[in-house]
């Protein structure tokens, strides 16, 4: 995640009726969400593989 470091940023956009939308996101927030998103089905599928496919002792 290194490659990340630094990259908080903040977007805003105009929308039409003088409305703005922002958008802000930083490293830390973006990190976790990426480890949550890459952990998450590997669970999954721990827990299938021993409920379903491993033999019952």
């Amino acid at each position: 995640m290194a490659l990340l470091s630094g990259s908080d940023r903040r977007v805003e956009a105009e929308i039409p009726g003088d409305v703005y939308a922002r958008f802000a996101r930083s490293d830390e927030q973006f990190v976790n969400a990426a480890k949550v998103t890459h952990f998450l089905p590997i669970s999954a599928l721990q827990v299938f593989k021993r409920r379903h496919l491993e033999p019952v002792r």
